[in-house]
């Protein structure tokens, strides 16, 4: 059996005053996956002042690391209620994934080593071969020699356009001074000129044609050849991701072992961060955690700043945190209900918790929604009930219909911009200005997905009203009305130098993480579809 690295936790406290873990600074937060039991587990102050330690020993010990990463630590108790430390980096560390003090990687990965060790080599190769394939020569023949015959063509077309200018004057001067055949057979030469200069352009597009040929299709080759090449390179990729996935396994808690491949399609490096790895083998070691803290160490990389807390990834670890917790205590002994706003025949209003998706995911995650949620509550909810959404980290009013009809008549709404909408947020800072309007045209960022960038020639119109309505100490709350409903629309907003330039607090995108996002979708208006009268809905901001 794997030997699991853990430190007693008097160990780590000889430069902290008390064992006590102290309150809460951040919650780790998903629903079981089998009993829909809203699970738990903090990041705490006791857990932030030993991740603190941890990086002066990083200091001390001085790795280089060419890349930052995130450590991560977790407290955890046995059945004695002996408190014990583990401490995990994601991926390798210094090009080895398993080091004295450290705990291991998930299991399973050693029965797929060989296919990966022939998989990298097999993508080197290809790397190379598309290097090459886009550095041969033939490439910059073909272009030299198309650059060559444009500038003949081109050459061609300035002197025809003089000469057609030419033949316009002689055409005028011989209609002002010749009459019957003269004048017949002048403008004859005139058009047989035209000709020739057709003909003259005709035979040198040919010629260009023929001699360029043979170029083309040996560049036709080499472009049939990398496309060939880069499917092989996904092919081999994903095929090396999905036996990964099937042998390495997850133990939960509860003693549910999946391999990570059962818990939906999920990408390239799920199980190598440290939050799977400490509760994994917590979980095997017999632990309860306690508290964990994940901090980013090394050169920043995007928003991620040496020293920073943060919370799980939200491509990797968020999806399968439900799975990792199970068999925790829950928060509540009953599966999560939705707090209901607003029931009737047609439709339903729900307040959806900050943490929650709103739909179930895209990718067959074994995730909860406040959609799958509420089927539990409203077994005949049809499957059509989504009307609109908001982000997972948003809280707030989300409106849901019990029929088609209902469903048809919201959506047209909403594409109307005919439901004003509310929300409530606190600001990292204080603005410049306290009340106004942004208009900022909004695209997602393809290259770092699920970010959302400003682009003023290919995004869509994002309309923002914002107006301050308290502020306190350093932070600004804001009441936001988004009169479009783009992606991340109002944190990016908030964000944007061109924005107000202030983070919404607890915004992990696009400011700095925080127990929450602290934003709320506080009130809704629409027109009921079947009893057509304006309803206006309403709730608490929770912060």
């Amino acid at each position: 059996m794997t030997a699991i690295a853990m430190t007693p936790l008097a160990h780590w406290l000889e430069t902290t005053a008390s064992a006590d873990l102290g309150p809460a600074r951040y919650w780790y937060e998903a629903a079981c996956p089998r009993t829909q039991r809203w699970l738990r587990l903090p990041r705490t102050v006791l857990a932030e002042q030993l991740a603190v330690q941890l990086m002066q020993r990083l200091e001390i010990q001085g790795l280089p690391l060419l890349e930052g990463k995130m450590f991560g630590l977790l407290i955890a108790a046995n059945d004695q209620g002996d408190r014990f430390v583990l401490q995990a980096f994601s991926g390798s560390l210094q090009g080895k994934a398993e080091w004295p003090g450290w705990v291991p990687p998930i299991p399973g990965r050693e029965r797929t080593r060989l296919q990966e060790e022939l998989t990298l080599l097999e993508l080197q190769e290809i790397r190379t071969a598309l290097q090459d394939n886009q550095q041969h020569p033939i490439r910059a023949e073909l272009k030299t020699a198309e650059q060559v015959w444009q500038n003949r063509l081109d050459q061609l077309k300035a002197e025809q356009q003089q000469r057609r200018l030419q033949r316009q004057q002689d055409r005028e001067q011989a209609i002002a001074q010749l009459t019957g055949e003269a004048l017949a057979h002048r403008l004859w030469e005139i058009e047989q000129a035209g000709a020739d200069d057709g003909f003259a352009r005709s035979r040198l597009k040919q010629a260009r044609r023929q001699e360029l040929a043979a170029l083309q299709a040996q560049v036709a080759e080499l472009e049939a050849e990398w496309l060939r090449l880069r499917r092989r390179r996904r092919a081999i990729s994903q095929a090396l991701q999905t036996a990964m996935h099937q042998s390495a396994t997850l133990r939960s808690f509860d003693g549910v072992e999946q391999a990570i491949a059962s818990l939906g399609r999920l990408p390239t490096g799920t199980g190598d961060c440290c939050l799977p790895k400490l509760l994994h083998w917590a979980g095997v070691a017999g632990l309860t955690p306690l508290s964990i803290a994940e901090f980013w160490w090394g050169p920043p990389l995007s928003d991620r700043q040496a020293g920073q807390f943060y919370g799980p990834c939200r491509d990797r670890c968020q999806p399968i945190l439900g799975h990792l917790l199970a068999g925790l205590p829950p928060s509540s002994d009953e599966p999560l209900e939705l707090p209901i706003l607003y029931e009737d025949a047609d439709l339903l209003a729900i307040i959806k918790p900050a943490g929650l998706l709103s739909v179930p995911g895209t990718r067959g995650l074994q995730q909860a929604s406040a959609i799958q949620l509420l089927r539990q509550q409203f077994p005949d909810l049809p499957t059509y009930c989504v009307v609109h959404r908001l982000d997972q980290a948003t809280s707030g009013i989300l409106l849901v219909a019990r029929n088609r009809p209902t469903q048809v008549a919201l959506f047209e709404q909403f594409r109307r911009r005919q439901v004003h909408k509310v929300y409530e947020a606190l600001l990292e800072g204080q603005p410049d200005c306290t009340a106004g309007t942004i208009d900022l045209p909004l695209r997602p960022d393809w290259t770092r997905r699920p970010y959302q960038l400003v682009d003023r020639d290919r995004g869509r119109p994002a309309l923002t009203y914002y107006r301050c309505i308290d502020q306190t100490g350093d932070r600004c709350r804001m009441e936001l009305e988004p009169i479009t409903g783009r992606t991340h629309q109002l944190r990016v907003h908030m964000a944007h130098p061109e924005g107000l330039g202030q983070p919404i607090l607890g915004d992990d995108l696009y400011g700095q993480s925080s127990d929450r996002l602290y934003l709320h979708a506080r009130s809704i208006r629409f027109r009921h579809p079947s009893q057509l009268d304006w309803i206006q809905l309403t709730t608490d901001t929770p912060f």
